[in-house]
């Protein structure tokens, strides 16, 4: 993989950056002024192969030098998105597919559960129950993707371990809230967290 090309795919692919320390109300107390910054985008498996059948911490010279050319592309594209970071960052690490298929034992790195197929939404044995007694699953594999997809798994869960619609109970909920006018500085009206 030539420098050009994992530039390209690193300046011109969909990027998230996240602000984990924003996360942990207790973080500037007792890390103050610092924080921990997270910057993710998807790479192609392909660029890993060479390196798939070696360990994790294992895995040779060539594979840390590429890993540490990926990681500056990767922190150049960051502070190109959020400029008040350029030589504010003291640590740096970087997983590949090779780090999720290591820790989540995922066959190519990926980090989003299931292929989005058709058969992958026919099948039945992505629901709460199992076969096995006590045993439920949650989570983005029994919905949808992502993490709205995991969130809305929770739910379904819920609602099948309560035997109750958790979904309709929220749906009334935030129609009740709707149909409360809030008062300019009544603090009991804003909302509990943003998404921003």
């Amino acid at each position: 993989m030539t420098s050009a090309e994992v530039s390209r795919i690193l300046v011109h692919q969909d990027k998230a950056i996240g602000v984990v320390s924003a996360k942990d109300p207790d973080f500037e107390r007792r890390h103050p002024g610092r924080s921990t910054v997270e910057a993710v985008t998807l790479v192609p498996y392909d660029w890993f192969t060479s390196w798939s059948e070696t360990k994790w911490k294992r895995r040779g010279l060539e594979y840390e030098a590429f890993k540490a050319q990926l990681s500056a592309r990767l922190q150049t594209a960051l502070e190109q998105y959020v400029p008040q970071l350029a030589g504010k960052i003291d640590y740096t690490e970087l997983s590949t597919p090779l780090s999720t298929q290591h820790f989540m034992n995922c066959r190519h790195g990926e980090a989003y559960g299931l292929s989005a197929t058709p058969e992958r939404f026919q099948t039945r044995v992505l629901r709460p129950k199992t076969p096995i007694r006590n045993l439920y699953l949650t989570g983005q594999d029994i919905v949808t993707l992502g993490v709205a997809g995991a969130m809305l798994g929770g739910v379904v869960t819920a609602s099948y371990l309560l035997r109750r619609n958790i979904t309709a109970d929220l749906s009334k909920r935030a129609t009740r809230r709707k149909s409360v006018k809030p008062v300019l500085g009544d603090e009991s009206c804003e909302p509990e967290s943003a998404l921003v």
